[in-house]
């Protein structure tokens, strides 16, 4: 039978920011991906950021 050695505490707070990294990193790509979709549909539809801007800058004229 063998048995694992308990990790200290030190070795579990540094497993857990390792784990909180690939998180943020993770959401980080989710988010860019969905922007890259975004623009990817604006594209299509013949729409850019400036029209965007333009559009924006008209509704708070009014």
């Amino acid at each position: 039978m063998t048995t694992t050695n308990p990790l200290s505490y030190v070795e579990l707070q540094e497993r857990i920011a390792a784990l909180e990294a690939q998180a943020r990193m993770i959401k980080a790509q989710e988010r860019n991906q969905q922007i890259r979709e975004i623009l990817d549909r604006m594209n299509r539809h013949g729409i850019d950021i400036a029209d965007l801007r333009k559009r924006r800058r008209s509704r708070k004229g009014s």
